[in-house]
């Protein structure tokens, strides 16, 4: 059963290096839907700026959900957190681990920022309206699979990539971004639960 979209994920990740590049409004006057791999070092270092002012959304999101319904929210706030934390000792944990951290990555912001964002730009012709609209779209897609509280979070992440793919040109740097997004929430669950 995860086999599939980790092989969909490495044919995916093989396209797309040497896919077609978008005309658009990057920095270069055009944006590169191909993963340019020598852009993930970029993408890492803005995660470092990102990852704390998502946490802050976090923390922030966490206090207001707290004071509504009086008691704390559920820490783990993603269905798939949930799951890897349940299942620990499966044998398909580390393929599970790898699909949400490389797999999900690519897939979304393929999607988000390489088609819908470049498509917006260029029927609005305003990055910041497709950048917010797409963010609304993104959170709202998660909404089900991730508590209330966490919406806020991936809102928030979600306009920080859409702004990076519209500084950069460069699909590579949102999709390391969401990479360490998803790594750092795994690696955190884990080692509460423990």
């Amino acid at each position: 059963m995860i086999v599939r979209p980790v092989v969909a994920a490495l044919g995916g990740m093989w396209f797309l290096a040497r896919g077609p590049t978008l005309g658009g409004s990057g920095s270069g006057g055009g944006k590169d839907l191909r993963l340019a791999w020598g852009d993930w070092w970029r993408g890492l270092g803005w995660s470092l700026a990102v990852l704390p002012i998502v946490t802050a959304v976090s923390w922030a999101s966490v206090q207001v959900a707290g004071a509504i319904t009086g008691s704390p929210p559920d820490m783990l706030a993603h269905q798939t957190l949930k799951m890897l934390t349940e299942r620990r000792e499966s044998p398909w944990m580390w393929a599970l681990i790898a699909a949400v951290v490389i797999g999900a990555p690519v897939f979304e912001e393929v999607f988000y920022r390489g088609l819908l964002q470049t498509a917006m730009v260029r029927a609005t012709g305003s990055p910041w309206m497709a950048v917010l609209s797409v963010s609304v779209g993104f959170a709202i897609m998660h909404n089900g699979v991730a508590q209330p509280h966490a919406l806020p979070v991936l809102l928030a992440l979600s306009v920080a990539m859409g702004v990076l793919y519209e500084r950069t040109g460069s699909l590579m740097v949102p999709v390391m971004v969401h990479v360490a997004f998803n790594a750092f929430n795994i690696a955190m669950a884990l080692h509460a639960v423990g």
